[in-house]
């Protein structure tokens, strides 16, 4: 989902992406916001690549 975040895919492009709904998207980029104390979905993209967590992927 991250991988996805960070190519500027919105919620209903990842959900089709992963066959999951919209709201389940956004259920998980939010817990994720919140675990990474985001302030927003291009935060955590930021700090994706800045900690290189989408490098094995």
């Amino acid at each position: 989902m991250l991988q996805l975040l960070v190519r500027g895919m919105t919620n209903r492009e990842i959900g089709l992406a992963l066959h999951i709904s919209e709201t389940t998207v956004k259920y998980h980029l939010m817990n994720l916001i919140r675990r990474c104390r985001a302030h927003g979905r291009t935060e955590l993209a930021f700090l994706a690549a800045e900690l290189d967590l989408l490098s094995g992927l």
